[in-house]
């Protein structure tokens, strides 16, 4: 998604510029597919609605903090390096998540392993 983005801020023709924002809407689609597989396979029925319920609001966010953003980055770099600024962060953020989610999924674990009495699912009510 981020390297169609930043396609469009580096093309020079309207063709290339197409071609990255097909790519670009092919990684969005692709991660929102993934994102609800990952929910849905992951987290208990009862709890579902609440975590689309919060993805969703973050998503709203990030949505408002880039309409935002968007306006000065476009007057003050310009429209070109603005998309490119806008793309760069979203595969910045990607890399960033690749590196801290194996960390922090690691030190979770951890704590499971050394405390194997607290099962999360076994302690999970549908009123928490």
């Amino acid at each position: 998604m981020g390297l169609g983005i930043a396609g469009i801020g580096v093309a020079q023709e309207l063709p290339l510029a197409m071609g990255a924002a097909v790519v670009g809407g092919a990684g969005n689609n692709l991660s929102g597919v993934s994102e609800s597989v990952v929910v849905q396979s992951r987290i208990p029925e009862y709890a579902r609605g609440r975590v689309f319920g919060t993805m969703q609001g973050f998503n709203n966010g990030a949505v408002a903090v880039g309409t935002f953003a968007g306006a000065p980055l476009v007057s003050f770099f310009g429209p070109s390096s603005a998309m490119l600024i806008a793309g760069s962060t979203t595969v910045g953020g990607a890399i960033i998540g690749l590196v801290v989610l194996p960390l922090a999924s690691g030190a979770s674990r951890r704590r499971q392993e050394a405390n194997p009495s607290q099962d999360p699912e076994a302690s999970a009510s549908p009123l928490s």
